[in-house]
């Protein structure tokens, strides 16, 4: 078994959860993390990650959300499946809009959040943006 939470530094009022199966490819275990996003205007970050299906070790994480706008909103998460491109070496992400959903005001995201309702390709050894 492997708890995600233990990664959840940020807040842990709000406990993460995994809705997709996670993408595995070569040595990965791709996760993404989904908070409670739909009742509250400030939520946890969506995150995706890599775990080495070996020792269960974080190899990388990617945050969907700019920390500097954290405070003002949260989710943005990858709550459905990722696909790859071996050949390419990438992992796509489906990142979701962010908190409070697309049903409530956001006016208070006054920043720039440039990962959201985005399909972002991610480097598969790196976990960095390409």
């Amino acid at each position: 078994m492997l708890d995600v939470n233990q990664w959840n530094t940020l807040n842990d009022r709000f406990p993460f959860s995994v809705l997709q199966p996670p993408t595995v490819t070569g040595n990965h275990v791709i996760l993404g993390w989904a908070g409670k996003d739909w009742a509250y205007a400030e939520t946890p970050p969506g995150a995706v990650f890599s775990v080495d299906p070996q020792i269960g070790k974080q190899q990388w994480s990617f945050d969907t959300l700019p920390k500097n706008s954290r405070r003002q909103t949260g989710t943005a998460n990858v709550w459905t499946a990722m696909s790859v491109d071996e050949g390419l070496n990438l992992v796509y992400l489906p990142v979701a809009s962010p908190s409070p959903s697309p049903n409530y005001w956001g006016g208070n995201r006054t920043q720039e959040i440039p990962y959201v309702t985005s399909t972002t390709a991610l480097d598969l050894d790196t976990g960095k943006v390409v």
